[in-house]
């Protein structure tokens, strides 16, 4: 997960890394959740078995999580814009209440993606539907939330680029 919050949103270009490993250029087509995505994958060669839609498809780090097939992750590019739009979020610069909301954003993020993570294993499949509507419905509190922590901490950046 990245340490600099990027929220994906209908449109945008990803890294896509297939079941094989290789990378690809793919389009975010619907967003499930901050951590889970409909891709358009571009295949590398006219054949590529890869290309095309590909459903629910999870974000992990390649550096972190190198065995997590297949996944998406964002750009070096992206990476590095949203580290220096981020810059006045340095620790030092945030006061403790601003400090516990990126925090409590992180933590959010971690059992989020483990919940999407959740959602693609047999034992989900096993659950009865009125279980998994409820894990569905979880879900998307735990994003709306996600989404309003994102927004405050927008607005503790922007407040603090006006005053550097």
């Amino acid at each position: 997960m990245n340490d600099t919050p990027i929220t994906p949103t209908l449109g945008r270009i990803v890294w896509y890394r297939g079941a094989d490993g290789g990378t690809r250029a793919a389009i975010v087509g619907q967003v499930n959740g901050g951590f889970n995505l409909n891709l358009f994958v571009f295949g590398r060669t006219a054949g590529d078995p890869e290309q095309g839609y590909q459903a629910n498809v999870t974000h992990a780090d390649p550096e972190k999580e190198p065995g997590c097939l297949p996944s998406w992750d964002w750009m070096p590019y992206q990476k590095d814009q949203a580290k220096k739009h981020a810059a006045p979020l340095a620790a030092g610069e945030l006061s403790p209440h601003q400090q516990r909301v990126v925090d409590e954003r992180r933590d959010l993020d971690e059992k989020l993606a483990k919940l999407e993570m959740f959602f693609g294993t047999t034992i989900f499949a096993s659950l009865d539907e009125t279980e998994k509507s409820r894990l569905e419905r979880q879900e998307r509190a735990m994003c709306d939330y996600s989404n309003i922590l994102r927004e405050r901490i927008a607005a503790f950046q922007a407040a603090a680029s006006t005053t550097v």
